[in-house]
C-alpha cells in the first residue's frame, strides 16, 4: 500500500516527465530518428557475418565514448568503425576464454565490461584484463547483463546479482535469501536515485539502499510475476518492462499492459530502448521491431520479415540518432537522412512520381503513373473518375493565381475549381490531347505546351503555335520571368515569347545554350533565367549566356529539375541523385574568379530509396511553404529540409587507432617513441561518420618525411627505413561536402643510435680537434728537436738514401726475377698439361706398335725354327727377328719417357700416399741427365728402404731440382773427375733419408743461412731465379719431411732430405725386411690369388747396389748389348717370357712391404735393365689395389725394382741373357688352367688399336671387334651375346666405356664385372672418380701382349668357373 504523501510525489514526477516529454516533441529535433517520420522511410543498412562479423546473432551492444561500437555475439567480441570490423576471440585474445559475449558496459572512467560465459572481462587502455580489482570473484560467473552507474558495476548472473564498487576491493553477491525472486538475472536498468531494477524469471524487484524489495506495483494481466526480458525507464522516469507476456509501463502510480490488442506485434518482448526524442522502441520475438509514442504503437519495420524467427536481441541508438538493432540475421542500422521518401509503404499506389505541387492551401499533389495523389494529414488520398479525374498519368501539373489547379493528362487538360475537374482538349482548339507542360502568366493567358505544339488561351479564345513558329515538337517546361516574358524548354532548344509584336525568338546550342534538350527552367526575380539542360546548367542574364558542367564541378551534367532554397542555392536533380549549389559560386565561376563549383551531393545514403530522379515533366521539383523540398523519383516523391542538411553533414571524426613498432603495438599517449633501430612503423587510423563510413576517402603524411599528402588505399600507413628524427603524422578524412576536415596528429620520435646523435659526433669533433692540437704541439716539439741535429744528420742521411738506393736497385732485381719465376711456373704448368696429353695421344699408337711388333717377331720365330734347314730363309728370319727386338726395345724407350713425363704433368696433384722413393729418383735422373752428362757422372747408391709418405710429383719436382742445383754447381767438360751421388737410408728414427752429394764448390758459412729464402741466388743473373730451394722447403714441410744442406767452400755440399716412411711400411717393422701380404683374389679381395699368377714374394735386396753412370747414355749402351745377345740366347716360351718381364700386365696381387709388386721367383730379373722395363709395363689393377693417386696407379704397382742398379746405367751381372726379352732370365710358368678357347669383346674407337689386340688374342680366343661402344652395349645386352671378357677403351667419342658401364650394369651386373678398362693414361676428374668407384682391371697403354693374354687368360677362367657355379 502506498502512503498519500508517496502517490503525491509519483504524481509530481509524472507530472514533471510528461512535461519533459511534451518539450522533447515540441523542441528542434535533435541527433535521433525523426519522430515524425513513418519507420518505413528511415534506411536500413544491414552487415552479416559475410561483412566481417564473427556471428550473425547480436545479442549485446554498446557504443564507448570514442565513438567505436562493441558487439557481442555467440562467437566472439566485434568491434566497429562503421566501416570494417575487429573481432576478438580466444584466438587473438586469451582473456576471452568463453566466446558467448551477452552483457556490455561502459563505466565513467572508460573502462568496457565484457560479461562472458565464462567470467568478466575487462578493457582498458586497448589491453584485455580478467576481473580486474574487485571483480575477482566473478572470474567463472556467468554474466547475463551489466549496469555501470555512480561508481557501481552492476552485474547480473545466473547465480544472482553482484555489486562492484570501482576502485574498492568490495564485492557482495544477492540472491533469493536477499529478497530477490529468482537467482537468474535476466534484466537491469537504473532507477530513479541509487536505486536499480531486477528482471527475473520469477518476477520484478527493486534494489534500494542495500536492500532488495520486490515489485512496488501490481502486474495486471493474467501473471502476477511474469518473465522479465528486458528492462528500460525513459526520459520521463517510467519505467517499461518486456516479458514474454506482452510489454509493461508503470509510471510511478499506474501500471499499465500492450498486449496484441494495443498493435504490439508480438507478446514475447526481448529488447527496449527509449531514445532522445522520447520514441520507445520495442524488439519482440517473431513481431520485428516496433515504435511506441503518445499516437501509439507503429506499424513494424518493414524488411525485417525475412529475418530468422523476426527476432530483435539487442537495441542501441548511437550519438549520431541512429538506432542499431541487433537480430539473429545479422546487424541492422536505422537511420533517418535529411531526405524522406514518400512511396507505396506510404500510401501511394504507384513508386514512379512524374509531377509534385504543394498548393496555397499546403495541399500536396502527387502525379504518378497510376494516377493524381492528394497527401492531407499524413495520408495519401487518390483523385480519379469520382472528382471527374480518370487519367492515370500525370505529367503535368499548374496551379494559377486564383487558385485554380491545373493537371496535364495524355487526353487534354483538366482543370479543377475545387470540386470537380473539367477537361480542356482537341475539341476545345488544342493542337493535341497530350498536354506535357502548362503556365498561367501574369496577365491570365494560360500556355498549354502539348505533343505537337503550343496554345495560348485568352480572352475565351485559343491561338495554336506550331510548325510555322518553330514548335513540332512536345513542349516540355514552361516559365515566366519578372519582365513578363514566357520560356519554353524543348527538345529542339529554348523559345522566348516577348509579346503580340515581337513573336518568338529560339534559342540552341549555336547561341550559347548548354544543351538542345532543355528539361528545366527557373526565373530568378532579377530577370535572369536558369536553363537546365541534358548537357549541362545555363545560365541567361541580359543576352549573355554562361555554362556549367561536371569539368566545372557540377554534380551531374543532366539536370532534370531547379528549385531554389531560402539559403541562396539551387537544388538539381539527375540520374544521380539531388545536389545544391550556391548561387555564389555560380557567379563565381561564371566571371573566372574560381575554377570549379562546389557541391553538395545526395543519393540512397542520405534518405533516399533510389537516386534517380525523374524529369521531362512539369514541376518535377517544389518548394513548399515549410521550405522542404519536393522532388520526383523512381521510388517515390522525396523531401528535404534544408536546415535538417546543415545539422546532418557533420564532418568525418578522424581518430588514429593503433600503432605498430615493428609489429607490436604500442601505447599512444603522448609522442610516439621508437627506439634505436625500430626501422618499422604501422599507423592506423579511421573516422566515424554518421553515413557510409566505408566509402570515406583519406590521406595522410609524415612530416619531415612525406613531401605531399599520400591518399590511403586502406586505413593505414605503413614506414620503412625512417631515420632517425622527430616526426608529425597527420590524417585527415574527405567530407561529402568535398572538404577535408581538420588533421590529426600524432608526434612520432624515432630515437637515434649512439653513433647517429649529435652530441656524439660533436664530441667526435671535439675529440679529434683536442687530439690534432695535441699532435700539433708534439710535432712542434719534434720539429724543434729535430732542428737541432737536423744539420750534423745530413751526412748519415745522405749515406743511408744511398744505402736504401742500393737496396731498391736489389729489390727491383728481386721483383724482375720473381716476374720470370711466374712466368716460368706458367710455362712449366703449360708443358705439364701438354705432356699429359702428348703423352696419351703417344700411348695409343704405341700400343698397337708394340702389340703388332711382339706379334710379327713371334711370328717371325716362329718361321725361322719351321724353315731352320731350308737355305739361308732361317738365318734371314732370325735378322728380321732380331730388327724386331731392336724396334721393341726403341718402343719400350719411347713408353719410359712418355711415363717419366706423366709424372711432371702433375703438379697440381696434392693428394699424398706411399711413394716409390728409388723410382722417383730415377725419373728426376732421367729429366735432369741432360744437365749432369757434360759435367759429372751419376752413382746412385740405394739402401734397402721402404716406402714413404708424400707427393710424387712433388717429390720428383724437389730432387729433379737439386740434381740441376748439383750439375749446375759444377763445371762443363770435366765429368770424369767430378761425380753426383745418390744415397738413400734408413734413419735411426725409421725415417727415410736421401742425400744428393756433388763435388763442386760448395757454399761459404755466411750464405749457408739464406739459401732457402724466397728469390735469394748465388747463381749468375739470368740462370736462376731463388725460388727452388724455397720451394723444396716448402714442398717437403708440406708432406711432413726436412731438408738440411751440409757445405764447405772448395769441397761440395751435401743437401739431405728426409721423409716418413709410408704407414704400411711402418706396420710391417723397422728392419727393412719385407713381409709377404696375404694373397688376394681375382679382383683384388683377400683370397685365392689370381690364376695364373704365383703369389710369392718379392725379392728381399740384403746389401746396397751401387750403379756408376757416365757421360754416354746408359740405355744407348744397354740397346747395343741386348741388340747382340738376342742373336744367341734360346728363345723362351711366351708364358716364360711374361713370367721372366713381370708380367707386362698383371692383375691384382700381393704387394712387398716396399709397396713394390711381388715378381714370382724372379729376383735377378727384377734386377736387369730388361726386368726394370718390363717391371714399369704393369698395368692392370684391381679397384681393390690401386693408390689414392688414380693417375699413377699403373706407375705404382710396376714401379721398377730399383734397389739394384739404374734403368740408365749398364746391365749389372745377369743381365747379358736378354733382359726383358731374355728367355733366360724368367723362371718356369705356372701351371694354368686347362685350356679353353674364351670369347672376348674388344671395343675401341681406335681401329688400329683393336686390331692389335685382335691378333693378339685370337690364337687362344674368339675375338670380335667393334669401334663404337653404343654397338658393343646393343650386343652386349642382346640374348645370343655372351662374351667372357669385355676389353673397353675408357674414353670413347658419343658414347665412352664409363657410360657403357653404367648402362650394362642396369641391365646385366654380371656382365659390367667382365669389363676390362683400356686407357691411354690420361685422365679427366670424371674418370679417375669413376675408376675409383668401379672395381674393374685396368690395362694402361702400350701393354706387353704376353701379360695381356695372361689377364686374358684369368678372367675366361673366372668367367668359366662363375658360369659353371650357377649351373650347378
Amino acid at each position: 500500500m502506498r502512503t498519500p504523501g508517496q502517490r503525491a510525489r509519483a504524481l509530481g514526477r509524472g507530472f514533471i516527465g510528461w512535461f519533459f516529454f511534451v518539450g522533447l516533441i515540441l523542441a528542434t529535433p535533435g541527433m535521433a530518428l525523426d519522430p515524425q517520420r513513418r519507420v518505413s522511410q528511415y534506411s536500413q543498412d544491414m552487415w552479416r557475418s559475410d561483412d566481417g562479423l564473427p556471428q550473425n546473432s547480436l545479442l549485446s551492444m554498446v557504443q564507448t565514448r570514442d565513438g567505436y561500437l562493441w558487439l557481442g555475439t555467440w562467437e566472439g567480441l566485434a568491434r566497429f568503425d562503421g566501416a570494417r570490423f575487429t573481432v576478438f576471440d580466444k584466438r587473438n585474445t586469451p582473456e576471452l576464454r568463453n566466446h558467448t559475449i551477452k552483457a556490455l558496459a561502459e563505466d565513467a572512467s572508460g573502462t568496457l565490461w565484457v560479461g562472458t560465459g565464462q567470467g568478466l572481462v575487462a578493457y582498458r587502455d586497448g589491453r584485455f584484463e580478467r576481473a580486474p580489482g574487485a571483480a575477482g570473484p566473478l572470474e567463472t560467473a556467468r554474466v547475463e547483463t551489466l549496469v555501470a552507474a555512480d561508481g557501481l558495476l552492476w552485474v547480473g548472473t545466473t547465480a544472482g546479482l553482484w555489486q562492484v564498487r570501482m576502485g574498492e576491493s568490495v564485492t557482495r553477491q544477492y540472491t533469493v535469501a536477499d529478497g530477490l525472486p529468482a537467482s537468474h538475472i535476466t534484466a537491469l536498468t537504473p532507477g530513479e536515485g541509487t536505486s536499480l531494477w531486477v528482471g527475473t524469471p520469477e518476477g520484478l524487484a527493486r534494489w534500494v539502499d542495500g536492500r532488495v524489495e520486490p515489485a512496488p506495483f501490481p502486474f495486471p494481466g493474467p501473471e502476477s510475476r511474469p518473465y522479465v526480458m528486458a528492462l528500460r525507464r525513459d526520459a520521463t522516469g517510467v519505467l517499461w518492462l518486456g516479458t514474454k507476456a506482452g510489454l509493461y509501463s508503470w509510471n510511478g502510480v499506474v501500471a499499465q499492459r500492450f498486449t496484441t490488442d494495443d498493435g504490439l506485434p508480438s507478446l514475447s518482448v526481448n529488447a527496449l530502448y527509449a531514445d532522445g526524442d522520447g520514441n520507445l522502441w520495442v524488439g519482440t520475438h517473431r513481431g520485428g521491431l516496433t515504435r511506441h509514442n503518445t499516437k501509439g504503437f507503429s506499424e513494424p519495420v518493414p524488411g525485417m520479415e525475412w529475418m530468422a524467427e523476426s527476432a530483435v536481441l539487442s537495441l542501441l541508438e548511437d550519438r549520431d540518432g541512429h538506432l542499431w538493432v541487433g537480430t539473429y540475421s545479422g546487424l541492422m542500422r536505422l537511420r533517418d537522412g535529411p531526405f524522406a521518401t514518400y512511396g507505396i509503404p506510404e500510401g501511394l499506389a504507384d513508386e514512379t512520381v512524374s509531377a509534385v505541387l504543394e498548393d496555397r492551401r499546403g495541399t500536396l499533389w502527387v502525379g504518378t503513373t497510376s494516377g493524381l495523389f492528394r497527401y492531407e494529414n499524413h495520408t495519401f488520398h487518390h483523385v480519379g473518375t469520382e472528382q471527374g479525374l480518370p487519367e492515370s498519368v500525370i505529367p503535368a501539373m499548374h496551379e494559377a493565381h486564383d487558385g485554380t489547379l491545373w493537371v496535364g493528362t495524355l487526353t487534354g487538360a483538366y482543370r479543377y475549381d475545387g470540386q470537380r475537374f473539367t477537361r480542356v482538349s482537341r475539341a476545345q482548339g488544342l493542337p493535341h490531347d497530350v498536354v506535357t507542360a502548362i503556365l498561367v502568366d501574369s496577365r491570365g493567358d494560360t500556355w498549354l505546351g502539348t505533343q505537337a505544339g503550343l496554345a495560348r488561351m485568352h480572352g475565351g479564345g485559343v491561338t495554336v503555335y506550331g510548325p510555322k513558329q518553330g514548335f513540332t515538337n512536345p513542349i516540355i517546361v514552361m516559365v515566366e520571368d519578372s519582365r513578363g516574358r514566357v520560356w519554353f524548354g524543348s527538345d529542339t532548344g529554348l523559345v522566348r515569347w516577348d509579346g503580340e509584336q515581337k513573336g518568338f525568338q529560339r534559342f540552341t546550342q549555336q547561341d550559347g545554350l548548354p544543351g538542345d534538350l532543355v528539361l528545366a527552367l527557373h526565373a530568378d526575380p532579377d530577370g535572369t533565367v536558369w536553363v537546365g539542360t541534358e548537357t549541362g546548367l545555363g545560365r541567361w542574364r541580359e543576352g549573355t549566356w554562361a555554362r556549367f558542367t561536371v569539368a566545372q564541378g557540377l554534380y551531374d551534367d543532366a539536370v532534370f529539375s531547379l528549385v531554389p532554397d531560402g539559403d541562396g542555392s539551387l537544388w538539381m536533380s539527375s540520374n544521380k541523385g539531388v545536389s545544391r549549389v550556391s548561387r555564389r559560386d555560380l557567379e563565381d565561376v561564371a566571371a573566372g574568379v574560381r575554377p570549379r563549383l562546389t557541391t553538395l551531393d545526395f543519393d540512397t545514403r542520405d534518405g533516399m530509396r533510389s537516386a534517380e530522379c525523374n524529369g521531362n515533366t512539369q514541376p518535377s521539383a517544389w518548394r513548399g511553404e515549410d521550405g522542404r523540398l519536393w522532388f520526383t523519383n523512381l521510388r517515390g516523391a522525396i523531401v528535404v529540409d534544408p536546415v535538417r542538411v546543415r545539422e546532418s553533414r557533420q564532418p568525418p571524426e578522424v581518430r588514429i587507432e593503433e600503432v605498430r613498432v615493428q609489429g607490436t603495438p604500442v601505447p599512444m599517449e603522448g609522442p610516439v617513441e621508437l627506439e634505436p633501430g625500430a626501422s618499422r612503423l604501422e599507423i592506423r587510423f579511421t573516422a566515424f561518420t554518421p553515413v557510409d563510413a566505408a566509402r570515406l576517402p583519406f590521406r595522410y603524411r609524415l612530416a619531415g618525411h612525406d613531401d605531399t599528402w599520400v591518399h590511403a588505399e586502406s586505413r593505414r600507413a605503413l614506414y620503412n627505413g625512417l631515420r632517425p628524427g622527430s616526426y608529425r603524422f597527420e590524417v585527415q578524412a574527405k567530407g561529402r561536402d568535398g572538404g577535408w576536415t581538420e588533421p590529426v596528429s600524432l608526434d612520432v620520435v624515432l630515437e637515434p643510435k649512439l653513433w647517429q646523435r649529435t652530441g656524439f659526433w660533436l664530441l667526435c669533433v671535439l675529440g679529434v680537434g683536442i687530439l690534432g692540437v695535441s699532435v700539433y704541439l708534439l710535432r712542434v716539439g719534434q720539429l724543434k728537436d729535430r732542428e737541432r741535429w737536423l744539420a750534423e744528420r745530413v751526412k748519415d742521411r745522405t749515406q743511408a738514401l744511398a744505402r736504401a738506393n742500393a737496396e731498391l736497385e736489389a729489390n727491383m732485381r728481386t721483383l724482375r726475377q720473381a716476374q720470370a719465376q711466374l712466368v716460368q711456373t706458367g710455362r712449366l704448368a703449360a708443358v705439364g698439361q701438354l705432356a699429359a696429353g702428348v703423352g696419351h695421344e703417344i700411348n695409343n699408337p704405341l700400343a698397337y706398335i708394340v702389340s703388332n711388333l711382339e706379334h710379327a717377331s713371334e711370328e717371325a720365330d716362329a718361321l725361322a725354327r719351321e724353315l731352320d734347314g731350308t737355305r739361308d730363309v732361317g738365318a734371314r728370319l732370325k735378322d728380321v727377328n732380331q730388327a724386331l727386338r731392336d724396334a721393341l726395345l726403341g718402343a719400350d724407350r719411347v713408353r719410359r719417357i712418355v711415363q717419366d713425363l706423366k709424372m711432371f704433368s702433375r703438379p697440381d696433384d696434392e693428394k699424398q700416399g706411399p711413394v716409390e722413393l728409388h723410382a722417383v729418383l730415377d725419373s728426376a735422373v732421367k729429366i735432369a741427365m741432360g744437365e749432369l752428362r757434360p759435367r759429372a757422372k751419376l752413382v746412385r747408391d740405394y739402401g734397402d728402404v721402404p716406402r714413404v709418405e708424400g707427393n710424387e710429383a712433388r717429390l720428383a719436382q724437389v730432387f729433379l731440382n737439386l740434381l740441376i742445383n748439383a750439375a749446375q754447381a759444377l763445371p762443363e767438360g770435366q765429368a770424369e773427375s767430378n761425380e753426383v751421388r745418390l744415397v738413400t737410408r734408413r734413419g735411426p728414427d725409421g725415417r727415410v733419408v736421401t742425400e744428393v752429394r756433388d763435388t763442386g764448390s760448395g757454399i761459404s758459412p755466411e750464405l749457408l743461412g739464406r739459401i732457402f729464402d724466397p728469390f735469394y741466388t748465388t747463381k749468375p743473373v739470368g740462370v736462376g731465379t731463388g725460388l727452388g730451394l724455397s720451394l723444396c722447403h716448402a714442398y717437403l714441410t708440406a708432406m711432413g719431411g726436412t731438408i738440411v744442406v751440409d757445405s764447405e767452400a772448395g769441397r761440395g755440399s751435401v743437401f739431405r732430405v728426409t721423409l716418413r716412411a709410408a704407414a704400411e711400411a711402418q706396420r710391417a717393422g723397422g728392419d727393412g725386411a719385407s713381409v709377404e701380404p696375404p694373397a688376394t683374389s681375382e679382383r683384388g679381395v683377400p683370397g685365392t690369388a689370381v690364376p695364373g699368377t704365383p703369389a710369392s714374394s718379392g725379392h728381399i735386396a740384403t746389401a746396397p747396389d751401387v750403379s756408376v753412370e757416365h757421360g754416354v747414355a746408359a740405355s744407348d749402351a744397354t740397346t747395343m748389348r741386348l741388340r747382340g745377345e738376342l742373336d744367341s740366347a734360346p728363345r723362351a716360351s711366351a708364358p716364360e717370357r711374361a713370367q721372366g718381364a713381370g708380367g707386362g700386365i698383371t692383375p691384382p696381387q700381393a704387394k712387398s712391404t716396399d709397396g713394390r709388386a711381388a715378381d714370382s721367383d724372379a729376383p735377378a730379373a727384377s734386377q736387369e735393365n730388361g726386368g726394370r722395363m718390363a717391371a714399369q709395363d704393369a698395368s692392370v689393377t684391381s679397384g681393390m689395389s690401386r693408390s689414392s693417386d688414380v693417375g699413377t696407379v699403373g706407375s705404382h704397382l710396376g714401379a721398377p725394382s730399383s734397389t739394384h742398379g739404374s734403368a740408365d746405367g749398364p746391365p749389372s751381372d745377369g743381365a747379358g741373357e736378354g733382359g726383358r726379352f731374355s728367355a733366360q732370365a724368367a723362371p718356369a710358368p705356372a701351371p694354368a688352367e686347362a685350356a679353353t678357347r674364351g670369347r672376348v669383346l674388344v671395343v675401341d674407337d681406335d681401329a688400329l688399336v683393336s686390331g692389335a689386340i685382335r691378333r693378339t688374342l685370337a690364337r687362344e680366343n674368339d675375338v670380335d671387334v667393334l669401334v663404337s661402344a653404343r654397338r658393343a652395349l646393343e650386343k652386349l645386352t642382346g640374348t645370343e651375346a655372351r662374351y667372357d671378357v669385355v676389353l673397353c677403351d675408357l674414353m670413347m667419342p658419343e658414347m665412352t666405356g664409363m657410360d657403357l658401364y653404367d648402362a650394362l650394369a642396369q641391365v646385366d651386373s654380371r656382365a659390367a664385372e667382365r669389363i676390362v678398362f683400356i686407357t691411354g693414361g690420361a685422365f679427366t676428374a670424371t674418370a679417375r672418380t669413376f675408376l675409383e668407384r668401379v672395381g674393374n682391371p685396368r690395362v694402361e697403354k702400350p701393354f706387353d701382349p704376353e701379360a695381356l693374354r695372361q689377364l686374358v687368360r684369368s678372367e675366361v677362367a673366372r668367367a668359366r668357373r662363375e658360369a659353371s657355379g650357377r649351373a650347378a
